[in-house]
């Protein structure tokens, strides 16, 4: 699939000095660079970089689109990051490839099928940093791109979508890595009137990995043991004011207990435009979810552990397509005593300039 969205790239590139007037109408070729600079304290669980010296990334992500019949689309995205500090060096990523067939008209709906977003919770489509009112994202998102199916529509005032996809809810710093394994994920909603929706979504499978075996009893197997997740969101806004939030509650089998571990939390996201080119924005979020480990077949660590997290920031828009932000943010971990001095609080203060671009409008022909 890389060399699939490699060649989508080439092949515009190639035919747009001759053809740019049909790319435009056919295919589309765009970008994001990013280029971010933080510095934290050293001891932070969430939040510590770089062993708390200065730091810096860069990203570039890219995604190509074309239109193969007004209902047929081909869609790629690749990442392109780098990392001062981290020792890995430029990392590159095949992030979406998708097929989508959609269809308009009173009842408008889409099927994707491929690569795809995780198709359910109110903040992957706020994820790009040109889009994302912050720097961070919630505590509880990992950024996953699974195989699966997703099939959108909508009726009237209600939205839908089923799925299933490869790769569970998770958080990557609380959980062992998990493998593909088909999980159902259902989200509906209604919009009572502009400017207001709200909706739920739930999602059920395995969510541990062939490696977690190595830790269970003989004859288990990972896909044994589902996560199952329910939650709610909304999003409102009015005039200059933007305000999301989400509740999750989820519950996990886990190996070596004979009862389920639950976890809970739940985020606000508020984004005030002072001027057209000025806003400023706050989130706020509390995790009570569980950390899991294996210490050997007979015993798991598996504990919620709580969280409380706020990033406040402030962005101002250069042009229509570049913008920069800037945030200061704070971990606090309510926890026993008893354990207090594995979740270390600290802070947080980023800088970061996005520019998006389209590559096709570069060999466009104005008059």
């Amino acid at each position: 699939m890389r060399c699939l969205s490699f060649a989508l790239a080439a092949v515009t590139l190639t035919a747009a000095p001759v053809l740019s007037g049909a790319l435009e109408e056919h295919v589309l070729f765009e970008g994001l660079a990013v280029g971010e600079g933080w510095t934290t304290d050293d001891d932070s669980v969430l939040l510590s970089t770089n062993e708390g010296d200065p730091a810096g990334a860069a990203d570039l992500q890219f995604w190509q689109a074309i239109e193969f019949h007004p209902s047929f689309h081909l869609f790629a995205m690749e990442e392109l990051s780098a990392e001062s500090g981290s020792g890995e060096g430029t990392q590159s990523e095949l992030t979406l490839m998708l097929l989508r067939y959609s269809r308009r008209g009173d009842h408008p709906f889409s099927i994707d099928a491929g690569k795809i977003t995780t198709p359910i919770g109110s903040f992957p489509d706020r994820h790009l940093a040109d889009v994302n009112p912050l720097i961070g994202r919630p505590a509880n998102y990992d950024l996953e791109y699974p195989l699966g199916v997703a099939f959108n529509g909508r009726v009237s005032r209600f939205d839908y979508m089923a799925s299933v996809v490869s790769l569970p809810l998770r958080d990557g710093r609380a959980m062992p890595e998990a493998d593909d394994a088909p999980r159902p994920a259902l989200a509906f909603g209604v919009t009572p009137f502009t400017g207001f929706r709200m909706g739920a979504f739930g999602t059920r499978g395995p969510f541990l990995g062939v490696e977690s075996e190595e830790m269970m009893a003989a004859g288990s197997s990972w896909r044994e043991f589902d996560q199952q997740v329910i939650g709610l969101d909304f999003s409102f806004t009015r005039g200059y004011f933007v305000l999301n939030g989400e509740i999750s509650t989820a519950s996990y089998e886990v190996p070596s207990h004979a009862s389920k571990i639950h976890g809970k939390s739940w985020f606000l996201e508020g984004r005030q435009t002072i001027t057209p080119r000025l806003f400023v924005a706050l989130r706020l979020e509390q995790s009570e979810y569980p950390f899991i480990l294996p210490i050997s077949p007979a015993y798991w660590v598996a504990r919620p552990v709580n969280l409380y997290d706020a990033e406040a920031g402030l962005g101002f828009r250069i042009s229509p397509t570049t913008l920069l932000k800037g945030s200061y943010r704070r971990d606090l971990w309510p926890v026993d005593e008893s354990i207090r001095q594995y979740y270390p609080e600290g802070y947080a203060v980023a800088l970061q300039l996005s520019q998006r671009f389209d590559v096709v409008s570069w060999f466009s022909r104005r008059p």
